[in-house]
């Protein structure tokens, strides 16, 4: 029989004859993105409703929320592909990505107008959403009281 290799000597061999590793490629810097006024975020979240509200958008939502409660699944869970084909181009006319990642940097661009105060924002994002099924955006006017007093009102209904 051979004679054993003490223990670690595989690695510290397999190290003095592994070729170098090149230096890893730094990634590209992210391309800028626009940063969008009130009045066109207005304008992008009305033609975003106006997709959410078409016939065939809202037939392939119907199909959807059918085949989500046939599975016993959260439509939200499956609705991104189907939303994209709305959102995609009207991100893309707006200078963002048509992508998931172009959807929140609408998202936190319109949160970031509602905070500032543009009311009508905070109505046409509630709508959109309200189209989708989804939550309407929390009241930025409550005091703190009134949230956290929600929250043991919620709390103590379980």
């Amino acid at each position: 029989l051979g004679r054993l290799a003490p223990r670690g000597a595989w690695r510290a061999m397999a190290a003095k004859t592994a070729a170098p590793r090149a230096p890893p490629v730094p990634a590209p810097p992210p391309a800028p993105v626009k940063e969008l006024s009130a009045n066109e975020l207005e304008a992008l979240l009305e033609e975003l409703l106006a997709g959410y509200r078409s016939p065939s958008f809202q037939q392939d939502l119907a199909a959807l929320r059918k085949a989500c409660s046939e599975a016993r699944v959260n439509p939200l869970m499956r609705m991104a592909p189907v939303a994209m084909k709305v959102q995609a181009p009207i991100l893309e006319r707006y200078g963002l990505p048509p992508s998931a990642q172009g959807v929140d940097l609408m998202k936190h661009a319109v949160e970031r107008r509602v905070a500032e105060g543009h009311e009508r924002l905070a109505g046409l994002a509630n709508a959109a959403r309200a189209e989708l099924g989804i939550a309407a955006m929390p009241d930025r006017t409550a005091s703190a009281e009134c949230v956290l007093a929600a929250k043991v009102d919620e709390t103590n209904a379980r």
